[in-house]
């Protein structure tokens, strides 16, 4: 399937805040590259407050016939969840800072190498993980993380200094030494589990070596579920020493569950919970699930299974 037809529409978000100043580089780029295509480029930027799944399917709707996602995970978290389950694919510019899915994806690094990229015509389907009716492309976090982003954004309203509220909330999180007593329903068996960081993964993730964090398959249709076993502070900070030299081993700190569903209870109302890095408050009891599929993408590497024409 040719994702770019003369005639067509294509819709491009693009997160200026992502890395590339006022986008004009990437959009200049962006429009010459497409300019040898045919079709018509509709270039949009994403500034803050900016609805991006509202968009995303505000151009499904005007018949955009590809979304141009330009940014970082998060940005690629909102284009995702406005064409999930559609037949609109989603190309990737890695504006941002830690790029996972572009470089799961074969994506290069480099922006005008990835826009040359662009013309593939490799679509293929990949898996999206879902909580309570938000998807997440990567992963999604309970306890540590969410704690931290919480902290740190308290700390920028304090300090007006971003490294000083990195470090407040780095100090606060590990002299609160936060746990969380959870309850998971895991392949239809009870687990209770007092924990301080678990990690749902959108398919299996490298968590051994200096790849930490990528992935091999995207179309497995699996969650993994990474539970941290109790750790004291030292045994935190030995961890993090561990992971900062590709010396951390799995099987030592974490439980690991592979699962089309999960169900995680706790006596909290509410909680803090990361999708791709970004932190969302949910309700409780949370509802994982694999949506096996639910994502077309452009992908120039074969990683993926090319999707059959629609």
């Amino acid at each position: 399937m040719e994702p770019f037809v003369p005639g067509k529409s294509v819709y491009a978000l693009l997160n200026v805040r992502s890395g590339w100043d006022d986008g004009s580089s990437c959009k200049e780029q962006l429009t010459q590259e497409m300019s040898s295509t045919g079709v018509t480029l509709n270039i949009e930027e994403a500034r803050l407050g900016f609805d991006i799944t509202a968009a995303v399917k505000r151009a499904r709707e005007q018949g955009a016939s590809v979304v141009i996602a330009g940014g970082g995970d998060g940005t690629l978290n909102g284009v995702a969840a406005g064409l999930s389950g559609s037949n609109v694919p989603m190309a990737i510019l890695p504006i941002g800072t830690l790029n996972h899915l572009a470089r799961d994806l074969g994506v290069s690094l480099n922006v005008t190498e990835a826009i040359g990229q662009l013309k593939s015509d490799r679509v293929a389907k990949m898996d999206l993980g879902d909580v309570n009716g938000r998807v997440f492309l990567n992963n999604s976090v309970i306890g540590l993380y969410p704690t931290y982003w919480f902290a740190r954004e308290r700390g920028e309203l304090r300090w007006k200094v971003r490294w000083l509220s990195i470090v407040s909330a780095i100090y606060s999180v590990f002299r609160r030494n936060p746990y969380l007593k959870l309850r998971l329903i895991v392949n239809g068996q009870e687990i209770r589990r007092k924990t301080p960081y678990v990690l749902i993964a959108n398919n299996e993730h490298r968590m051994e070596g200096y790849r930490l964090g990528s992935r091999d398959h995207l179309d497995r249709g699996l969650l993994w579920v990474y539970v941290m076993r109790k750790l004291s502070r030292w045994g935190l900070l030995r961890l993090a020493g561990s992971l900062l030299f590709g010396r951390f081993k799995k099987h030592q700190d974490f439980e690991t569950f592979a699962v089309t569903s999960m169900r995680v209870e706790t006596r909290r109302k509410k909680l803090g919970v990361s999708l791709d890095g970004e932190v969302k408050v949910l309700r409780t009891p949370l509802e994982y699930r694999s949506l096996p599929g639910a994502l077309r993408v452009i992908a120039p590497a074969p990683v993926l299974n090319k999707a059959p024409e629609a």
